[in-house]
């Protein structure tokens, strides 16, 4: 413990509430009940302690109202591994309400241009106000020599401007191998808190910040990846001959549905048993920007030997309808091609020997329930940073931070300018912060 006169003082944990009581001896320090918070309803203590090698910083709210008893009351606790800095009571304390999860994968085909490496990893990430936590792991034989959060930049390009070091890792060893369990690699771990500006949180929550590993081997940075939201984007395809460049008179027909968590695209595709499938592919807009150029492809899902037949009333939740075929599957996208999915660029086609460049091909796009013309994740993205009910000054205020949050999701690309027109419109014409 730090602060005034706190030598002397310690913890003791007591786990008879399932560790949900701390109890500490401040109250009874001799004389007996005459401790520096004997009597105090409300009061405060700094607090310093290492966990994993990291030390972390903040305070406690203590309350000991009962004189003579050996027992203080936790009330409020924040802390972080930034000295010096405050943390306002009521902000520091974790509250599943307001705090936004955040995810990111680290790989060397993320890095700007791509690299080769075998190493790899995946972070953890909770924003609970300006305060961004984080938890990184990467497999065991990588050496980082320095890491960082970086931004804003998109998947597809740099940034030389630093939002925060991350300050050395901790190795944690492979445990002991356990009879009929499987074996369990070991990791290095990145642990610990930055304070992030209201820019820097616009930036984090429409994907522009990024987390680089330097090693010696690539001094510009061997692993990768975007700090996106965690939530599931959810995108559907309506695939058809008329959809093709040049189209075609195909009759047949194909649906898809698609959910992206991350960089991680998991899918469910639908069509009619005459249909030849000898090849699926998800693919980017041309390059040179000329329609009939070939497009590059992003990722090929799997076409299977067998097929799940669809039955009277459908899958629940699964594109189709009875009498077609169905089949699943899981791929894996780098940053820049899921970023591109979000904006709505890529599709997908159907290849066989009748149609070598596609016979149906279909548009993914993010679902969009209410029709109103925004997708649903723009939608709960705004939600989330901008709540109505978000204790504001007033409605001023209120559209003031979310014509920012809107603007930063334009600049991105993930709405357009009349998106945009049109959720400043909605956020003008409502009550909240009122």
């Amino acid at each position: 413990m730090i602060g005034p006169q706190a030598a002397g003082f310690s913890w003791i944990s007591d786990w008879a509430n399932g560790g949900s009581l701390l109890t500490a001896n401040l109250a009874v320090e001799p004389p007996w009940g005459q401790g520096y918070f004997s009597g105090l309803e409300s009061a405060y203590l700094g607090l310093r302690f290492q966990q994993d090698a990291q030390t972390y910083y903040g305070w406690v709210r203590l309350g000991t109202p009962l004189t003579g008893l050996d027992i203080a009351w936790l009330f409020d606790y924040p802390y972080s591994t930034i000295p010096d800095t405050p943390i306002p009571a009521g902000l520091g304390v974790p509250d599943p309400v307001h705090m936004s999860q955040f995810i990111a994968s680290f790989r060397a085909t993320n890095e700007v241009p791509p690299r080769t490496s075998a190493h790899s990893g995946t972070g953890q990430f909770t924003l609970n106000g300006d305060i961004l936590t984080y938890d990184l792991e990467l497999d065991l034989t990588f050496a980082p020599t320095r890491a960082g959060i970086f931004g804003p930049a998109s998947p597809a390009s740099g940034s030389r401007c630093l939002v925060a070091n991350l300050h050395g890792y901790t190795v944690k060893p492979p445990p002991s191998p356990q009879f009929n369990e499987p074996f369990v690699f070991g990791s290095i771990s990145y642990t610990g808190a930055v304070a992030l500006t209201e820019k820097q949180v616009n930036e984090l929550r429409t994907g522009w910040l990024y987390v680089n590993f330097i090693s010696d081997g690539f001094p510009q940075g061997e692993l990768r990846g975007q700090i996106v939201p965690a939530d599931s984007v959810q995108f559907t395809a309506a695939l058809s001959g008329a959809n093709e460049i040049p189209r075609n008179g195909s009759a047949r027909r194909a649906s898809a549905t698609f959910a992206l968590v991350g960089d991680s695209l998991t899918y469910s595709l639908a069509v009619d048993t005459n249909l030849a499938v000898a090849f699926v592919g998800i693919y980017a807009p041309p390059r040179c920007g000329h329609p009939s150029a070939s497009p590059p492809l992003v990722a090929a899902m799997v076409v299977p030997t067998f097929w799940v037949l669809i039955p009277a009333g459908g899958f629940p939740e699964q594109p189709g309808f009875a009498g077609q075929l169905l089949t699943q599957g899981t791929l894996a996208l780098t940053d820049a091609q899921a970023e591109q999915m979000r904006r709505g660029e890529l599709f997908v086609n159907v290849l066989n020997p009748q149609f070598p460049r596609g016979e149906l091909r279909g548009p993914i796009l993010p679902v969009d329930a209410n029709h109103d013309g925004v997708p649903d994740f723009v939608a709960a993205y705004l939600d989330e940073a901008c709540p109505c009910v978000g204790g504001w000054s007033g409605h001023a205020q209120y559209v003031r931070r979310y014509g920012e949050m809107a603007g930063a999701l334009a600049a991105s690309e993930l709405i357009n300018p009349s998106q945009f027109i049109r959720l400043m419109r909605a956020a003008r014409a409502s009550d909240c912060g009122k």
